[in-house]
């Protein structure tokens, strides 16, 4: 290494020799990303393709890939307009990862994992819904007869399995004949998730769990792990007898109050899916955007109390975003922007397709 073995910090920096990234270098001591680099010399020490410049003005912490901790990096939660401060969807009660914000059927952290947009739910723009042509990718592992077509390859490319024809134009924008197929083949039911709760059946511990509500990594929600918790084994007195029946009664009351809750949701969770939607050329202008590093100018998506419920939605704030109805701009503040950010960021789709 070249340290002075009687020297415990050879370039006398004030670090060890042994916590020092740099030991011979007096001007630096840390490489936060492990790139070979000094952090005092690297303009993006997270590595995570936002420089630290850039990071600080949108709130993101510039030595974190992932500053909300949610599983999804930062960069590819600005690319997709998500919120990178809080890893939960406070009017929604769920993990942003868990969401599905485009409502195309598959979740925020598996179009991260594809590489497909979050907020298109067609993202290469060929007419086929991005979940259907997951659905079509996965059966070609099923048929020998046809070449492998990865997920991510569906989601990105027209013509996903480079016979020279989109898949659009060959089999329709639903691929049609295409999945009928499944059903005479043999698929391993453990991979897949019943329940729609992002816990595969071979792992869920609770396959029944309703639609839209938060689960644990065993797919087991709060009113599903009470009910499977192991009762008492002490029922040697009258009085533990005459406890666990107060129990069960009032374990009954707090299922019907519950069930009736989880149909709320249930259905207002439909609605949401249902309201996410954008006009087709704001839509297909998102799928095609690329970040613009050198004149960046993200607004900050924390989630402040300011933002409109339904209610208060006012005339004003419609006409602030013209042409988009009021569910459409509910959705995007239930997802933490602000209306003053809504507003400026519909002027810059319009200047960007005029």
């Amino acid at each position: 290494l070249g340290t002075d073995p009687l020297n415990p910090d050879t370039d006398g920096d004030g670090v060890n020799d042994f916590e020092d990234d740099f030991p011979l270098d007096p001007n630096e001591s840390l490489d936060s990303d492990g790139d070979g680099i000094g952090d005092n010399n690297d303009n993006d020490d997270d590595n995570d393709g936002l420089s630290d410049s850039q990071e600080i003005l949108i709130g993101t912490n510039p030595l974190n890939r992932d500053s909300d901790n949610d599983g999804l990096p930062d960069y590819w939660e600005v690319a997709n307009g998500l919120n990178r401060t809080t890893r939960t969807l406070p009017a929604l009660n769920i993990l942003e990862g868990a969401h599905d914000s485009d409502g195309d059927g598959l979740s925020n952290s598996v179009e991260y994992g594809f590489g497909s947009h979050a907020n298109n739910a067609d993202t290469d723009g060929d007419c086929i819904p991005d979940s259907l042509e997951v659905s079509w990718a996965q059966s070609t592992a099923l048929n020998a007869s046809v070449a492998d077509v990865s997920p991510s390859d569906a989601l990105l490319l027209a013509d996903a399995d480079k016979d020279g024809m989109n898949e659009s134009e060959l089999l329709g924008c639903d691929l049609e004949g295409v999945l009928a197929d499944l059903n005479n083949s043999t698929i391993d039911n453990g991979s897949l998730d019943d329940d729609g709760d992002l816990v595969i059946n071979r792992d869920d511990l609770c396959p029944n769990t309703p639609a839209n509500v938060p689960v644990n990594d065993d797919g087991c929600s709060t009113e599903q792990r009470n009910a499977n918790a192991a009762p008492s084994a002490d029922t040697s007195s009258n009085l533990g007898t005459g406890m666990m029946l107060l129990l069960m009664l009032g374990g009954l009351a707090l299922a019907g109050g519950a069930f009736l809750i989880l149909r709320n949701i249930e259905t207002e969770g439909e609605e949401i899916k249902d309201l996410i939607t954008l006009e087709e050329q704001n839509v297909e202008a998102l799928a095609q955007a690329e970040i613009d590093s050198d004149d960046w100018q993200m607004p900050v998506l924390d989630s402040s109390p300011d933002s409109a419920s339904p209610s208060e939605i006012s005339a004003e704030d419609l006409a602030k975003c013209p042409g988009w109805p009021k569910e459409t701009i509910q959705s995007y503040l239930d997802q933490g922007w602000s209306m003053d950010q809504l507003a400026q960021y519909y002027q810059e789709q319009v200047e960007e397709n005029s």
